[in-house]
């Protein structure tokens, strides 16, 4: 399945959901899981696309700021920025690999998914 193919039938973020059958959604959505997990991710941007505004949250390797992407600014993010030098320093650099490919291939409507990925010389 061509990888534009795979991204195009993600769900909307909001809305009623228009699944004729369960089983056909979850069987299909296996097959469409394991082409994201395996794909580049397509929305790469740039750091400087976000115009950030509040701490969220932090942690040991990581900070969730609250962001407006510049070209469309009526939505917000939660942005996730990893440190790489504490990431490499505790040998977790494939875990994070790990979670950055398992939320962009995801597709359901109780799961965040990654939407953006960007990453500089700090972070990522």
């Amino acid at each position: 399945m061509p990888l534009e193919e795979t991204y195009k039938h993600r769900l909307p973020l909001y809305g009623p959901l228009k699944l004729e059958s369960l089983e056909a959604y979850l069987a299909e959505s296996k097959v469409r899981f394991g082409a994201m997990y395996h794909s580049v991710f397509p929305y790469v941007v740039e750091v400087n696309d976000f115009k950030f505004h509040y701490l969220l949250g932090e942690g040991a390797f990581a900070k969730v700021v609250l962001a407006k992407y510049k070209l469309f600014e009526d939505s917000f993010y939660a942005v996730k920025a990893l440190n790489k030098r504490s990431l490499v320093s505790s040998n977790l650099v494939q875990v994070s690999l790990n979670e950055k490919r398992i939320l962009q291939s995801l597709n359901n409507p109780f799961i965040i998914r990654l939407e953006y990925f960007a990453k500089d010389n700090s972070y990522l």
